[in-house]
C-alpha cells in the first residue's frame, strides 16, 4: 500500500485513535495507553470488590437460611430457593454451612439466568449427596452427581423448582 491510499488507512486509524483518546478524555494520543491500562485495573479491582460483596451478601443470608430447620424420618436438613447470581455462590453458601452444626442435610435452589442449579449438601452417612441430586434433578428436567457429601445438578425448568423443594423429605 503506497501514495493516497497509505495516507487515507492512516488518517482512518489516527481518527479512531483520536475517538478513543476522546472517550477516554486523554488530551493527547499519547496518553491513550496509560489510560487504558489503569481502566483495566480499575476493572480488576472492581471485580474483586463485586466478588467479595457477593460473598459478604451470600453469608448474610445464609444465616436466615439455616434457621429454618425441618425434620424427617431423624434426619434435619434445610431445604429453600435462593436467589444468587451464579452457582459458584451456592457452593458458599455450601461451605458456610458446613462449618456450622445446622443441620444433617442442605438442599438448595436457584434460578439463574434461563438455567436452575441445585446443590445438595449432607453431613449424614445415611444420606448420600450423589443419589439424592440425581432424584430430584430430572424434576426441573436437568441432572447432576457429585459425592457423598456434596453434589451439583444443572436444569432448565424453573417453573418446577416448588415441586422439587417438596420432594426433598422423601429422600430420607
Amino acid at each position: 500500500m503506497t501514495g493516497q491510499q497509505a495516507f487515507e488507512t492512516y488518517r482512518s486509524q489516527e481518527d479512531s485513535l483520536k475517538a478513543v483518546a476522546a472517550t477516554l478524555k486523554a488530551p493527547q494520543l499519547k496518553e491513550v495507553p496509560n489510560k487504558v491500562v489503569a481502566l483495566a485495573e480499575q476493572v480488576r479491582d472492581l471485580q474483586k470488590e463485586n466478588a467479595e460483596l457477593k460473598q459478604k451478601a451470600a453469608a448474610a443470608q445464609a444465616g436466615d437460611l439455616f434457621k429454618d430447620v425441618k425434620e424427617t424420618n431423624g434426619v434435619r436438613y434445610i431445604a429453600s430457593q435462593v436467589s444468587v447470581s451464579d452457582a459458584g455462590a451456592l457452593r458458599t453458601f455450601g461451605d458456610n454451612w458446613k462449618q456450622k452444626d445446622y443441620s444433617d442435610v442442605l438442599v438448595l435452589v436457584a434460578a439463574i439466568g434461563e438455567k436452575v442449579n441445585v446443590l445438595v449438601a449432607s453431613k449424614s452417612k445415611d444420606v448420600h449427596a450423589g443419589n439424592v441430586i440425581k432424584a430430584l434433578a430430572p424434576i426441573v428436567a436437568g441432572r447432576g452427581g457429585g459425592k457423598l457429601d456434596m453434589a451439583m445438578a444443572g436444569g432448565s425448568d424453573a417453573s418446577k423448582i416448588a415441586e422439587l423443594l417438596a420432594a426433598v423429605p422423601a429422600q430420607f
